[in-house]
């Protein structure tokens, strides 16, 4: 995860340098009002944005301060507005606080780029004090919008081309973006829904919701550690891997390509409403994995479990290739599609058909 910020960050200031400035904001005399006893807030600064003509915004912030994002896409108004919060103990240091910031806007071609940054010697640093920012900014659906803010709670709401967001200790939330998305985030909530395209979600300690997602020819990609993935309205190729979390998937249908479902010490819970010449494989260990499936899926299963593990099958009519207390192999009168499962310790392989009348 550091390798990956170093070199956006290295990446980030290689554009910074062929870009022209086009503003940057002074915040020295800001006005600010307390809000209450050792909270203080800025007025309110709108800035109008040169994106007429853009292809992508890049939005940087440095780890220092922390805060807010939230970026919409919009036919016209182009402009960024922001506020500044402080926890002080006295006006004076609020406003002294806001002298260590900056607010930029560069445009390098057709990249549009915004840093908000603090300098590293900032006062608030390792005490109890410090300060946020809350950021709005709207931009035409066309851009492709990248992120690198550690610390801050980023909201993107499309239509957008393309998002790739890279975070740390936020919360991170994702809609209607039309040509893929990419999220690199550490302890940090995800929630993404009504994307197209290709797919690639990390995290850790925290949870993954995907809702409303279909990849086309391309692949999702859902990595967690030690954090709950949940995925609803799913249409395409899935690679869906945690440790010692729970994987739960609803209503997905996936197309023709290798799915994967994995996780350790956690339940999965798959329904699966259509398989179109697909493969999938599910792998856990001292848990039950449990599969709602079409009553009249045409598939050959591999079902492997470990001594003291149970295997069910129900509702759907299958011939018996191989069957012992470990293991079932066995098929419908003419599979297109493939279900394998390994658990291994103590636990329950339960497939189920079921007839589907509408989309759950």
């Amino acid at each position: 995860m550091k390798h990956i910020l170093k070199t956006a960050i290295m990446l980030l200031g290689f554009l910074l340098i062929l870009s022209v400035p086009i503003l940057a904001q002074d915040l020295q005399g800001l006005k600010i009002v307390n809000v209450s006893r050792d909270v203080y807030e800025s007025e309110k600064i709108s800035q109008e944005l040169d994106a007429g003509d853009i292809r992508r915004f890049v939005f940087q912030a440095n780890g220092v301060i922390s805060g807010n994002i939230n970026i919409v896409s919009s036919e016209s108004d182009h402009k960024m507005s922001y506020v500044l919060h402080f926890k002080a103990r006295s006006m004076e240091q609020a406003q002294e606080f806001a002298e260590y910031i900056t607010i930029e806007q560069d445009k390098s071609g057709d990249d549009l780029n915004v840093t908000a940054q603090a300098r590293k010697e900032s006062p608030w640093q390792g005490t109890s004090q410090s300060a946020r920012l809350d950021i709005q900014i709207n931009l035409p659906e066309s851009t492709i919008v990248e992120l690198n803010a550690v610390y801050f709670d980023i909201n993107i709401e499309g239509p957008f081309q393309t998002a790739r967001v890279i975070n740390e200790f936020g919360r991170v939330r994702v809609s209607n973006v039309m040509n893929g998305l990419s999220v690199v985030t550490d302890n940090s909530y995800v929630r993404v829904t009504d994307i197209q395209g290709k797919v690639d979600i990390s995290t850790s300690n925290n949870k993954i919701r995907a809702e409303n997602i279909n990849t086309g020819s391309e692949t999702a990609v859902f990595k967690n550690e030690f954090g709950l993935i949940e995925i609803s309205r799913f249409s395409g190729v899935m690679k869906c891997e945690t440790s010692n979390g729970p994987i739960d998937i609803r209503g997905v249908t996936l197309t023709e390509g290798h799915s994967t479902v994995s996780t350790t010490y956690s339940a999965i819970d798959a329904e699966l409403i259509a398989l179109e010449n697909a493969s999938l494989h599910l792998e856990d260990n001292f848990s039950n994995v449990s599969v709602v499936l079409p009553e009249d899926l045409e598939a050959r299963f591999d079902i492997n479990v470990d001594r003291g593990g149970r295997i069910l099958l129900s509702g759907i009519p299958v011939v018996p290739i191989e069957l012992d207390r470990e293991r079932l192999i066995a098929r419908t009168d003419n599979p297109d599609s493939k279900i394998s499962v390994d658990l291994e310790g103590i636990g329950t392989v339960n497939i189920k058909g079921q007839k589907f009348f509408t989309t759950p």
